[in-house]
């Protein structure tokens, strides 16, 4: 969603686009220096939060996974309004439709953590921490690869094929698999995760 957030209000900056925030003088950007700062503090400060209320390994009820949800979706809810007021409706709808397609990802990534989480017996009062570290690590990985994409695609046309090149070949190898059933690979011998446990508890 934040980086959603960015890819969108930069694309905003355009000087070409009706809704830029560009300025003679202003940010490289286009970013305005209010909104930058106001959402790098929700954000920090969501950080934090989120790490005080769950710094205990405990079991997370359904009642706190209901409030913390609603609670969540509310402070976004607020930015967007503040975006829309600030910027206008544009700008606010820009922030919305980023923010409703990665809400929509994520919990269509719920069936993949569940499995994960019953492959590995991972214990309930565990599975917010994992998720934790894997979000920051989502974040920072994102945010490299989306710089290193949008530089990449600075390189003329060709860099566009190539990209286009490879999705086709991974859906071709998705739905060209064999059909006979192989067998389930033992996750618990993979070099990673023999990694991992060297930092964190595996069970």
């Amino acid at each position: 969603m934040f980086m959603l957030l960015l890819m969108n209000v930069a694309r905003a900056a355009d000087v070409s686009n009706p809704l830029s925030f560009c300025v003679e003088g202003g940010p490289p950007l286009g970013f305005p220096t209010n909104t930058v700062v106001i959402f790098i503090v929700a954000f920090v400060c969501s950080i934090i939060i989120d790490l005080i209320q769950h710094r205990n390994a405990e079991e997370i009820s359904f009642k706190s996974s209901v409030i913390w949800s609603i609670f969540w979706i509310a402070l976004s809810l607020a930015f967007y309004g503040w975006v829309r007021i600030e910027h206008g409706k544009d700008c606010g709808n820009l922030f919305l439709t980023g923010y409703v397609l990665e809400k929509t990802l994520s919990v269509d990534n719920l069936m993949v953590f569940i499995a994960v989480f019953k492959y590995f017996n991972i214990k309930d009062v565990l599975q917010h921490r994992i998720l934790y570290l894997g979000i920051l690590g989502a974040i920072i990985f994102r945010g490299v690869f989306v710089a290193a994409g949008s530089l990449l695609l600075h390189f003329e046309g060709w860099a566009e094929l190539i990209f286009g090149a490879f999705v086709a070949w991974a859906g071709y190898m998705m739905l060209g698999g064999e059909e006979e059933e192989e067998e389930e690979p033992d996750y618990e011998q993979m070099w990673l995760v023999d990694v991992f446990r060297g930092f964190y508890p595996i069970f």
